[in-house]
């Protein structure tokens, strides 16, 4: 912990508020940083200090004598259109809003690591920017969003613990920026947001509902809206918005719920970030997501029972993360992935991929799930030591098991063979490889691999799991004391 202070503002005709602050063992002499425009008289409180600033902020820096409670009283003369409140690292601050805070405040933030608690209606209607960010444990903004004053231009409340509510055709129609996140319940249709939002980002359990033929025409930098929303429509409409991604922006594009989108990806908007997650039945040639149609497109998630079609080569090779899921049917050679910087890459459905493992992008962080008709071959040997290899159904892949460079590998219907003994690293996540019928190893194969695991691999993480059965031969009882071993590190065995 560090200086706790609890800010109460007292009625504007007396022109001051107080700080309490509790100074106690745990804390280290502080800096206590605070804006304020026009002029100020700071009594600290402890009977010896009284200072006077001038200027557009005033950094307050001290050290009090002994542990204890302390009443910081801050004096102004002139009517304060400008609270800026922060603390020093280490350090956190309290405070509380009453509905007594200056008439004429324009602005109001709060800095990192400070814990906070007001409502909507706690704001003069003067107020047009509310930045309450980066709140610690015990923080709370709550209230109706019709409270809030109606001048409103910018309020944001990033990390940190909201239950707002109500209907945003009551919200303030000036709105540039509303970014709520954590528990909020904001409800109502997206035909009554305001249409001078940019950048809009909803957390919480919203269930926002509406047709996207009535989105507003606003011209939006960025588009976050998470919960239970029921939105549905074609995203033809999408492509008829004057969205303002561009240099300097985020580019954000996320809809998040039980959503109900439909229509062809080519109308989706180019961005840097994009997710429509719901019930989703959306269609289209993924060669939409191509450098040339989304130069900007770096993040794609599109989930529900979609069913998209084309050839891998087609995608961007700038991408950092892929998850198509649904009932698609994507094909192409493995090899024609985003191979620069792709760090996260789901492709589910009855794909039918093709190619050798071994041109796979070996990136270390990497985590690849392949699912569908797909006809993958190659060693295992040869799959690059990614963070994550999963390939499912009507592969080929074959080799020596001693060859696996993946950590955390599941092949399902594969066709190792062989297992020639490995000093195996200290740590390991899983290795999970069922064989097709009429391929895998042998008893003895199957006794010593599970030997040298239990001997050299001490530490087990992530879902620590070892599945050995299709085709592989049961193991006997020369590794039951191996079994145990493992067992007990918590790793799941599954052999025939």
């Amino acid at each position: 912990m560090g200086h706790r202070i609890l800010y109460i503002p007292r009625k504007n005709v007396e022109k001051y508020f107080e700080i309490e602050v509790n100074y106690h063992a745990a804390c280290s002499p502080g800096i206590v940083t605070l804006y304020f425009t026009g002029k100020l008289q700071i009594d600290l409180g402890d009977g010896s200090t009284f200072i006077e600033a001038d200027g557009p902020y005033y950094n307050l820096t001290h050290t009090y004598s002994a542990y204890g409670d302390y009443t910081v009283r801050i004096y102004y003369s002139d009517t304060v259109s400008e609270i800026r409140m922060q603390v020093g690292a280490n350090h956190y601050v309290t405070y509380t809003t009453t509905g007594n805070m200056p008439d004429g405040l324009n602005l109001f933030s709060t800095g990192p690591r400070t814990k906070w608690i007001a409502t909507t209606s706690d704001f003069p209607s003067t107020v047009k920017y509310l930045y309450l960010t980066q709140g610690i444990t015990g923080s709370s903004f709550t209230g109706d969003i019709a409270n809030l004053p109606i001048i409103l231009e910018v309020l944001e409340t990033q990390y940190t613990w909201t239950t707002i509510t109500g209907d945003i055709a009551n919200i303030s129609r000036n709105l540039t920026r509303l970014h709520l996140n954590c528990y909020n319940t904001i409800y109502g249709d997206i035909a009554d947001l305001p249409v001078n939002l940019d950048y809009l980002q909803l957390g919480g359990k919203n269930i926002v509902s509406g047709d996207l033929s009535n989105w507003p025409a606003m011209s939006l930098k960025h588009f976050n809206l998470t919960g239970q929303n029921t939105v549905t429509g074609d995203v033809y409409y999408l492509s008829t918005l004057p969205i303002a991604y561009g240099s300097g922006y985020i580019g954000h594009f996320i809809l998040a719920g039980n959503n109900t989108c439909y229509g062809d990806i080519s109308n989706l908007p180019d961005c840097n970030v994009l997710q429509v997650l719901g019930q989703n039945t959306v269609t289209g040639d993924i060669s939409a997501f191509s450098s040339v149609n989304m130069p900007d497109l770096r993040y794609i998630i599109i989930q529900g029972s979609n069913t998209l079609y084309g050839n891998i080569n087609t995608i961007t090779k700038e991408l950092l993360s892929l998850n198509i899921t649904g009932n698609n049917t994507v094909t192409g050679d493995i090899a024609d992935l985003p191979n620069i910087r792709l760090t996260y890459c789901t492709i589910t459905g009855n794909n039918t991929l093709f190619g050798d493992v071994a041109n796979l992008p070996a990136i270390s962080n990497m985590t690849l799930i392949i699912t569908g008709a797909n006809t993958i071959s190659g060693n295992i040997q040869d799959i690059p030591a990614i963070g994550r290899c999963t390939i499912a159904w009507d592969n080929t892949i074959a080799g020596d098991v001693a060859g696996i460079q993946c950590q955390d590998i599941w092949l399902n219907d594969c066709r190792v063979n062989d297992y020639t003994g490995k000093v195996w690293p200290s740590a390991w996540k899983v290795i999970s490889i069922p064989s097709a019928i009429g391929y895998g190893l042998t008893t003895s194969e199957v006794d010593q691999l599970l030997i040298d695991l239990a001997n050299y691999v001490t530490t087990w993480s992530g879902s620590k799991r070892i599945d050995l059965r299709g085709g592989h031969a049961a193991r006997s009882t020369a590794s039951d004391a191996a079994v145990a071993t493992l067992q007990s590190r918590g790793v799941t065995v599954n052999t025939n």
